[in-house]
């Protein structure tokens, strides 16, 4: 029998009202003010939001049901979205997000776009089987990942009004309700009593109940609050506590408790292995503070964030990590024998063939099913050709035609012209193949400009016919292969294994890019940085907002030669070398018009203080354009000639050991601070 997988062990599976307490705070003080750039939807119940402004990017993952936090790792999309994505693409993206809070104290979070009328609320769901809901200004909704009916016989779906007032409200325990709470009529225990009527969730439940010196598992009956009114009142203080907390949630930590000694490995692990190796230690839970379960140092290791996200962020992410890893771990176990493997080929040679004719009568069927639209889609690309259009002007028509809302536009997602041939994106009926259609991505069919849809229909039936024979074909083929397979192996050494087949893909961290890479750069055989504007707007900022003391200015007398500078980090206490100067000075040579024109001339540079936006009296500087006052300073004809180089971005530690190996390497001779790092 397999052995469980690793991130089975993982105990907190979802956030809680708590959670979302923190997390709505700090979306709210990152995101509000951005506008959404995109979204993607990375699975069915997985979707990412991108929100930016100049110099500012963030991005959410969104699990219906499960999670949404701000995150910093990016995740793989599909090329084709889904509709419901489209859907939310068509209202949501380049609006401003105006707002985010949690609706009452339930598990609720409500993204507001846009003011006034016009503004979309997109409701996400942590309860149940979770959902995405995007509605109007009025609540009423547009679409839905998911319908469904509550028992009290509200109904969720597209044109009904979203019941916001039925939330649970926020309102602080108090001494009355949670005497109350304390007097069920039947015996139950304390922790599921609490955990039923309250919506702290079972982490600070327990928290509480710890921290008054209660067993959370004590079973309780009507009299225990006259009995114990000292204990009533330590867990009135408890929730009181978690209540401060949530007062600032913006303030708030992050913390990860990892199980050293996870329970599944209890019996099996060996002696030998050491509590907290990297095979042993687990994900257990998160929070936004101290948990007192988790207190025993020897048993959990606390791991702390700057901030809540950063910890579910990890939290979830080590989640799907370990998924990837236990999915590469068991391909990589499969191992095929020679016979096996000719078995398995020959099966997936006849589930191809199967599929094809599936997708080739998926394809024709939805052929027939919008003729009418693929008709007209092919009468307008044959119109435009028809009267000489250009190809690259026919392209950009379309997409102008798509974003201003053109329904046929929307169906053409590719032209092949030199194949005669188009590409369109036909989507599956929802009202006649159910809610599952709703997530399934558009299907991208290629048609011929040369006939109607129907005939299109045709060839796809025509391709279904053939996949059939030779599918007959292959399945009269396979007992003499494996008979072949038998003899081979009888008398050949077998191979090894199968190709290992490449583990699935992890998620990756987001590199933040330096503030100057927006610019043309490169690190001189010195190490200084010298900049370069991509255009006038560019020399502008450039030179108004980084030109600094100490730096120099390079230009040439050329069209289109950028405003350079090079930066002095000694800020004039040390001059720039004349190599540096040089090789400045043919960066901005080769990004004038002299790179085309094979022109080989000089730079020149000159002093910050040099360089002035007053223009003399009568005479006016566009943007980009620099007055130069005093001596220019000519450098030696520069060579039409660029280099490529990659820089590779290390972490700190990773930085300081090999100083210290560079120290080591040059026989002790480094610098003061060199070998102090290193002892």
């Amino acid at each position: 029998k397999a052995q469980p997988r690793a991130f089975c062990q993982m105990v907190k599976q979802r956030i809680t009202s708590v959670d979302i307490s923190f997390i709505v705070a700090e979306i709210r003080k990152r995101c509000v003010g951005l506008r959404l750039a995109n979204l993607y939807d990375v699975t069915p119940k997985v979707y990412l939001l991108k929100f930016a402004k100049p110099d500012c990017k963030e991005l959410i993952v969104v699990e219906s049901g499960v999670r949404v936090h701000l995150t910093a790792y990016a995740r793989s999309k599909p090329s084709v979205p889904s509709s419901f994505t489209i859907k939310l693409r068509k209202h949501l993206r380049t609006w401003r997000l105006e707002g985010v809070e949690q609706l009452g104290f339930d598990r609720i979070v409500d993204f507001t776009f846009g003011i006034g009328e016009t503004a979309h609320h997109l409701i996400l769901e942590f309860y149940a089987k979770g959902n995405i809901i995007l509605t109007d200004s009025n609540y009423t909704i547009i679409s839905i990942l998911r319908t469904y009916k509550q028992d009290e016989g509200a109904k969720y779906a597209v044109k009904e009004h979203y019941p916001v007032e039925a939330v649970v409200p926020r309102c602080p325990l108090d001494r009355s309700r949670l005497s109350s709470l304390l007097s069920p009529p039947e015996t139950t225990t304390l922790k599921q009593l609490l955990n039923s009527n309250l919506e702290y969730g079972p982490g600070v439940v327990e928290h509480v109940l710890l921290t008054a010196d209660v067993k959370p598992n004590l079973r309780i009956s009507a009299n225990f609050v006259a009995e114990n009114a000292d204990v009533v009142e330590k867990i009135l203080e408890g929730f009181a506590g978690v209540d401060g907390f949530l007062s600032s949630p913006e303030t708030s930590e992050g913390i990860i408790y990892r199980n050293l000694i996870p329970a599944a490995k209890l019996s099996t692990s060996s002696p030998d292995e050491e509590p907290g190796s990297s095979n042993s230690a687990q994900y257990e839970h998160f929070s936004a503070f101290a948990l007192r379960q988790y207190s025993a140092e020897e048993r959990f290791q606390r791991l702390l964030f700057p901030n809540f996200n950063a910890a579910v962020d990890e939290y979830f992410s080590k989640f799907e990590d370990l998924r990837a890893e236990a999915e590469a771990q068991q391909q990589k176990t499969e191992k095929l024998s020679k016979v096996e493997w000719v078995k398995r080929d020959h099966e997936m040679r006849v589930a191809a063939l199967q599929a094809a004719q599936q997708e080739a009568q998926h394809k024709a069927e939805l052929i027939i099913n919008h003729a009418v639209e693929v008709d007209e889609a092919l009468n307008i690309i044959r119109g435009a050709i028809a009267s000489s259009v250009d190809w690259v002007e026919l392209q950009r028509l379309i997409k102008e035609q798509r974003k201003a809302g053109n329904p046929v536009a929307a169906l053409i997602h590719e032209l092949h012209l030199d194949r005669n041939r188009i590409t369109l994106l036909l989507s599956e009926d929802p009202e006649t193949t159910g809610e599952e259609a709703i997530t399934a991505p558009a299907r991208q069919i290629e048609v011929d400009l040369s006939l109607s849809a129907l005939a299109n229909a045709r060839l796809y039936f025509s391709e279904k016919r053939a996949s059939a024979v030779k599918e007959l074909k292959t399945k009269a083929a396979t007992p003499a292969a494996l008979q072949g397979a038998l003899k081979r192996a009888a008398t050949a050494a077998p191979q090894k294994t199968q190709k290992e087949a490449s583990a699935p893909t992890k998620v990756k961290v987001i590199r933040k890019p330096l503030w100057f890479e927006k610019f043309h750069w490169f690190l001189t055989s010195e190490n200084f940085l010298v900049l370069c504007g991509r255009d006038a707007q560019q020399n502008e900022i450039l030179v108004k907002r980084h030109l600094r003391p100490g730096d120099l200015y390079v230009h040439a007398d050329l069209h289109g030669a950028p405003s350079c500078i090079v930066k002095n980090p000694t800020h004039g206490r040390e001059g720039v070398p004349p190599s540096s100067l040089t090789q400045a000075g043919t960066m901005c040579v080769c990004h004038s018009s002299a790179w085309d024109k094979g022109i080989v001339t000089s730079a020149w540079w000159v002093y910050h203080n040099q360089v002035s936006k007053t223009a003399p009296t009568g005479e006016y500087l566009s943007t980009g354009s620099f007055m130069i006052r005093g001596k220019k300073n000519y450098l030696p004809p520069s060579a039409l000639v660029l280099g490529l180089a990659i820089a590779f971005r290390v972490p700190e530690e990773t930085a300081a050991a090999l100083r210290c190996a560079a120290a080591s390497s040059d026989g002790g001779g480094g610098t003061d601070g060199r070998t102090a790092e290193c002892e």
